[in-house]
């Protein structure tokens, strides 16, 4: 048993033996300099039902089901409407919801195994020129460090102008050619994530969503990239 819980049990043990005297007057009590050991404890309770009250609120709202911030209603995501992409007339503002996820990265992990292809002219990349510019601008400027995680024979073209372009401004980058990833991840500084339901290819182009990855899974996946890379 603690100390000020200790001391608290003797003082009320001590208040309870004297209010049990029946000719010992009341109002003593509240004159008594260590009452209850004075304002401090009373504030001490109120601070302490404040914190109750507070964990309360949190634990309700960590098991109801909101409404995300990438709400159509957002300001702060102009106009993504909740996790969906590749909706008509949105690709400006998907592009830059992607930008955000990563921006101020100064660490990304990309594991795409189409990262490095491209599957022909779509609505959103009419030429593989448009496509490779696309993956190049994604990298923020901050990046001191990449890794991507990409199928065995990658496009020659798209990787050398890639390879050629990050290396230009002095990005230490690394490349794992592996086929045992089948989504795309997008890992900032070790511990922040999102899964990307399509390729970059289909970014805009077809319907798919962006979800934030837990702190759980991202921990198993990073280490499943750690063993890929020592393999």
């Amino acid at each position: 048993m603690d100390r000020y819980r200790e001391r608290l049990i003797a003082h009320l043990e001590e208040e309870i033996s004297l209010l049990k005297e029946a000719d010992f007057p009341i109002e003593k009590l509240y004159r008594r300099r260590d009452f209850c050991f004075g304002r401090d404890y009373y504030r001490m309770r109120e601070l302490q039902e404040q914190v109750h009250q507070l964990s309360k609120q949190v634990g309700e709202l960590a098991n109801r089901r909101t409404k995300c911030a990438l709400s159509y209603k957002s300001k702060n995501y102009e106009g993504v409407m909740e996790l969906l992409t590749g909706l008509p007339n949105r690709i400006k503002q998907e592009r830059k919801y992607l930008d955000r996820q990563l921006h101020g990265a100064e660490s990304l992990t990309i594991a795409d195994p189409y990262f490095f292809s491209w599957s022909g002219t779509n609505k959103i990349f009419d030429k593989e020129s448009k496509y490779t510019d696309f993956i190049l601008q994604l990298i923020p400027l901050s990046v001191k460090y990449l890794e991507v995680f990409h199928l065995p024979g990658p496009n020659s073209r798209i990787f050398s102008k890639f390879n050629k372009m990050i290396s230009s401004i002095k990005i230490k980058v690394r490349f794992v050619e592996t086929n045992e990833i089948h989504d795309r991840v997008f890992i900032k500084n070790d511990c922040d994530a999102v899964l990307l339901g399509t390729s970059l290819g289909g970014y805009g182009n077809k319907l798919a969503f962006i979800l934030p990855i837990p702190e759980e899974d991202l921990t198993v996946f990073s280490n499943e990239l750690k063993r890929i890379k020592n393999a």
